[in-house]
């Protein structure tokens, strides 16, 4: 699969997800683009946790906490719908990162120790992801996702 048709697994996705508005599936789509990638030969993907700030339609502030991507050779690519429709999204690998480059009045706003174990235990999510494991909590869902891809791949015969 050419890199133009990787993109376009990732925007049918979107798509899906979008038309059916999936939200909080952010490790099924992660899994389904992380494994479509791997069969075709992206050897370098990788499944990253991260925090997620942006803005909604309404301009307020945005924090997603256990949240995941994937990542190639440190670039990032964003599987969910959810977080790829906010603006001005900027992601940080850690806590540590967030403090670091994030003012202190959007920080109030969170329980930044809750959202700690969040991420840790997204880390951990995605260790498991890059290691081979089948992480899902709605099959049903990976299924009919991957059955939308598909289908637009086996019409155009790509």
């Amino acid at each position: 699969m050419s890199e133009i048709a990787l993109a376009t697994v990732i925007l049918l996705m979107r798509e899906y997800q979008k038309k059916h508005d999936i939200k909080y599936q952010c490790l099924a789509n992660t899994q389904y683009a992380y494994d479509c990638w791997k069969r075709n030969g992206v050897s370098s993907v990788k499944a990253k946790a991260v925090i997620a700030l942006g803005q909604n339609d309404d301009g307020a502030t945005v924090l997603v906490m256990g949240h995941a991507l994937l990542s190639v050779d440190g670039l990032y690519f964003e599987p969910s719908f959810q977080v790829s429709s906010l603006k001005n999204v900027a992601y940080y690998d850690s806590i540590k990162d967030l403090k670091d480059n994030v003012s202190n009045a959007i920080l109030k706003q969170h329980d930044l120790r809750q959202s700690l174990k969040d991420h840790i235990s997204f880390v951990k999510l995605a260790e498991g992801i890059n290691n081979g494991e089948l992480l899902l909590c709605d099959k049903k869902y990976y299924d009919d996702q991957a059955d939308y891809v598909e289908a637009f791949f086996k019409a155009k015969k790509l």
